[in-house]
């Protein structure tokens, strides 16, 4: 009897250490899960734009200098052309890099809040859409970028606000994305990046504490979700654990039908000498094999498809070259139009882009013309227009308006900057200048 208890206990034992091995030898899958949390990034838009999440129903975070001291904004779900209407709840200032937008249709999943500090050395990923990542392609990117580093050191800056120094890239347009750890819970704000003049290559960035969110949070009410649990990154996948519990069982069955099945130890015994080697290399590779998975990419390729909307109700000249072109959804068929935008860019493409009264009252906020064909409804190909440059809308009255959404170089009607989020009066023969393009405005 004792003879078939040492030999069972150490078959099992072999085949537990075995799996101990191979789980932890084929690296950690704890990788977070980018489309998962894709689905609760937003592309925060006031002519440039930033980079947001939700941490509550409804409500975006990002940063102070993306809100800007605006009031409005226009939210994009990444991955979506989906548009949606913000206002400004709270903002902090250049030490608390913080605002706080309301989304109230934005039916996107909060992130979890890790409010502990994180750990030195450990992994981190920031994550938003970088202007020149949509400069390299040469269009707005749905899909957010990823980039990955370390966690270098939390600490406080000379006005007690915690922050995390990490060696993450960022670039501008990523301000406001989270810094995640591996299990995709938020432990900052992507902020700032320090460069030492002297020395170009000596370059750090550095998030605002998840800690100093929360705190506002709880000061304005908003109720939002903390996850401090440790998170397992450094050994057993989730394959792994369960591999290694069905063993567990197995070995504690065995060990249980020592004691009460004495007269089954004889076949057992045959069995492994028979068997035992075939049959713990069978289970041992079987157990590699499974995992052995590969590790979930945190940048997915993806075949470029168009996702351009509205493709029916496009009106613009049939001499464009497709670099200055409309993409409205909204346009309507056989309304006649009262103004009329048309010129050439400097790259000498045509366009006439057309607005009726009818139009603009079904597009509710009014249509955008800007640089980007995701984020505009009619796109001008000028380096020097904003993506999102300004919006036409309509008013009582049956009169158009003008707004400029905060464009980097501003809108000029007839020779005069007008301000920001400050809509205008527009009338047949005004002139219009964005970037280097002069529009003329008739009617149809």
């Amino acid at each position: 009897m004792k003879n078939h208890q040492n030999l069972l206990l150490t078959f099992t034992r072999y085949l537990t250490s075995f799996a101990l091995v191979a789980v932890f030898h084929t690296g950690s899958l704890a990788n977070p899960d980018v489309e998962k949390i894709e689905s609760s990034i937003v592309r925060v838009v006031i002519g440039g734009h930033g980079t947001g999440w939700v941490v509550s129903p409804g409500v975006v975070a990002t940063n102070w200098h993306v809100t800007n001291g605006n009031t409005t904004f226009d939210i994009f779900p990444a991955g979506t052309n989906q548009e949606y209407h913000g206002e400004l709840i709270w903002q902090g200032n250049s030490d608390r890099d913080i605002g706080l937008i309301s989304v109230p249709n934005l039916d996107l999943t909060p992130f979890k809040l890790r409010t502990e500090d994180a750990i030195r050395g450990s992994d981190s990923y920031t994550v938003g859409f970088p202007g020149l990542g949509d400069d390299l392609t040469g269009r707005t990117n749905l899909d957010v970028s990823v980039y990955g580093g370390t966690i270098a050191l939390v600490t406080e800056n000379v006005a007690g606000v915690r922050i995390i120094q990490h060696t993450n890239i960022v670039n501008a347009g990523n301000s406001g994305g989270p810094l995640l750890d591996d299990c995709g819970r938020v432990l900052g704000l992507t902020t700032w990046g320090v460069e030492n003049e002297q020395y170009s290559a000596d370059f750090i960035w550095a998030s605002v504490h998840v800690a100093e969110l929360a705190n506002q949070l709880d000061t304005l009410g908003i109720p939002y979700e903390t996850d401090n649990s440790p998170c397992a990154t450094g050994g057993a996948s989730a394959a792994g654990v369960e591999a290694l519990a069905e063993l567990g069982f197995l070995q504690d069955q065995l060990q249980d039908q020592i004691g009460d099945q004495e007269g089954a130890m004889d076949s057992l015994e045959l069995l492994v000498r028979n068997w035992g080697i075939g049959l713990g290399t069978i289970l041992a590779l079987t157990l590699v094999l499974a995992l052995r998975r590969p590790r979930q990419q945190l940048v997915r390729v993806y075949d470029e498809v168009s996702r351009r909307i509205g493709a029916a109700g496009k009106t613009s000249s049939s001499n464009q070259s497709g670099s200055s072109k409309s993409r409205s959804s909204v346009v309507s068929q056989g309304n006649a139009s009262d103004i009329v935008f048309s010129g050439s860019t400097s790259a000498h493409n045509t366009f006439r882009f057309e607005f009726s009264i009818d139009t603009l009252k079904q597009a509710g906020k009014g249509l955008s013309v800007g640089r980007s064909n995701e984020l505009s409804d009619f796109v001008l190909a000028d380096k020097e227009i904003s993506r999102r440059h300004l919006r036409v809308s309509s008013l009582s009255g049956n009169q158009i308006q003008i707004e400029d959404l905060n464009s980097s170089n501003g809108t000029y009607v007839n020779g005069q900057l007008i301000a920001a989020f400050k809509p205008r009066v527009l009338n047949v023969g005004d002139r219009v200048k964005i970037g280097t393009t002069e529009i003329a405005v008739s009617s149809a």
